[in-house]
């Protein structure tokens, strides 16, 4: 499969390396930002987009329009709410929707394979409050995401994770003191004592 890119002279285990653009956009309502999003891709043209907080179904999911700008899709929607895609230039394989063995109806995590790099596209939960069952959710997704970031790359050691998350890992926020900081559910004991990617 070739890769629109800049062949380089550096080599891995005898391997050219070849650069592929490869960008995210939380884009807050596919349906009121394609315009912007067709726009963009007509005048950058990355390899793979990522794409995170869709808020439509994957059958309401504007293909046609983006299959016309010459791209391919993969699409894990969810009406309203959260909702996660690739598009491509080229069609990705080995796709997968969430995280696998982690029962979850919200789609946060899609993954697949372009060329020899696996690209995730993921819109991480935020936890609200410390009180909210949203933040016990939370500390469970982050711990299976780990998990399964450990495993992809185990699979596939070229690996991109892209998207929206709401861990600030391991900056001055957790040592350094500032006013509200015992408020700040980045900043509480449970989520400092996650082990950080």
């Amino acid at each position: 499969m070739r890769w629109p890119g800049k062949k380089h002279s550096n080599d891995i285990d005898g391997k050219t390396l070849m650069t592929m653009k490869i960008a995210t956009w939380n884009v807050n309502s596919i349906k009121v930002r394609l315009p912007h999003v067709l726009d963009w891709l007509d005048g950058h043209r990355p390899a793979v987009l990522c794409l995170q907080e869709l808020k439509c179904e994957a059958g309401n999911f504007p293909l046609e329009a983006v299959t016309a700008a010459g791209y391919h899709a993969l699409i894990a929607g969810q009406k309203a709410y959260n909702g996660v895609a690739l598009l491509s230039l080229q069609p990705g394989s080995d796709p997968v929707i969430g995280i696998p063995g982690f029962e979850d109806p919200q789609q946060r995590v899609i993954a697949a394979t372009y060329g020899e790099v696996r690209v995730i596209s993921v819109y991480c939960p935020n936890g609200e409050s410390l009180t909210s069952e949203k933040y016990g959710y939370k500390l469970r997704w982050f711990a299976a995401f780990r998990n399964y970031l450990e495993a992809t790359l185990m699979r596939y050691p070229l690996l991109v994770v892209a998207g929206t998350t709401t861990l600030h890992l391991r900056i001055g926020m957790f040592t350094t003191p500032w006013p509200g900081r015992e408020r700040c559910y980045a900043a509480t004991p449970s989520v400092r004592r996650l082990p950080h990617c």
